[in-house]
């Protein structure tokens, strides 16, 4: 899988953070576990390469500097590229952190976070002063690299409507600012489902113009990828497979302590009211009138 789709992941997060966040007793353990290894997995494989062209750097010839660039400019792109990804989960976990203090959750994506910017760090000393490599690459990397900022921020950006915990993961934080009030100005209080795919269309169509079509890693992305997809439980989806908004999931807790009243009522003449009332918003097709 290549390294791209795991952007779109990021911006589906972003989309529906809120929810996830108000639903923290959803994320399984196994999904973090999974991201930490997958992710451990893939750094130890991208800092083998970034290794090997260091030693290359002084014992290698300038033909193996330039057979390196050839070889790996797609895994130098997948660092760049899977960082989106990385910072938009690290600022969820600040989400679920503030919301539902835990000692686990929060710790466990920072650190991925913090292991992903080293590597990043690596790549950008190696566009500044790596040998082998062609200008051509070198700018290629580096509008990637400015792409990826730009579009990281601005889904930071949305999640800051909801916590502004989300934007220390931000590149720039004022940048990320503007964007939260420009959601806060257009959309009240997030993008509509019509606006992010807009959005992520853009952003697709954009990276894709700066990137190898090869994937790096295809097995660690797609196992990073679904350790992800594994927060996005199928109780946070209503009948027909779409993502359920955060008030809807307020209505369904305050619902849950309605039949809580209800039951100590049943003494009360107004019960029966209360009781006709609670049957209907429980009723899936009352909730799907209201969304």
């Amino acid at each position: 899988m290549h390294v791209l789709k795991t952007t779109e992941l990021a911006a589906i997060i972003v989309q529906y953070g809120a929810g996830l966040v108000y639903h923290r007793d959803l994320i399984p353990n196994e999904a973090l576990n999974s991201y930490w290894v997958a992710s451990r997995q893939r750094f130890d494989l991208w800092h083998q390469a970034l290794g090997n062209q260091r030693k290359l750097q002084t014992q290698g010839t300038p033909e193996q500097l330039r057979q390196w660039w050839e070889t790996n400019l797609a895994l130098l792109e997948e660092i760049l590229l899977a960082e989106m990804l990385t910072r938009v989960y690290a600022a969820l976990g600040a989400g679920l952190e503030r919301q539902h203090p835990t000692p686990e959750v929060a710790p466990i994506l920072d650190s991925v976070f913090h292991a992903h910017l080293e590597a990043r760090q690596r790549v950008l000393r190696l566009m500044l002063f790596g040998r082998g490599s062609r200008l051509t690459e070198v700018l290629r990397l580096d509008r990637l690299r400015r792409q990826v900022e730009r579009w990281t921020d601005t889904l930071i950006g949305g999640m800051a409507t909801t916590f502004n915990g989300a934007l220390k993961y931000a590149h720039n934080q004022r940048r990320a600012v503007q964007q939260a009030d420009v959601v806060r100005t257009s959309s009240g209080d997030r993008p509509s489902a019509d606006d992010f795919a807009q959005m992520d269309f853009s952003m697709q169509a954009i990276l894709s113009q700066h990137c190898s079509p090869t994937a790096a890693l295809p097995r660690l992305n797609r196992q990073v990828q679904e350790a992800v997809m594994l927060c996005l439980r199928p109780e946070l989806f209503d009948s027909v497979d779409r993502m359920q908004t955060l008030w809807v999931h307020r209505l369904e807790a305050g619902s849950e302590q309605a039949a809580r009243l209800l039951d100590a009522s049943n003494g009360d003449p107004q019960g029966s009211l209360l009781r006709t009332a609670y049957a209907a918003l429980r009723d899936p097709r009352t909730l799907r009138k209201l969304m």
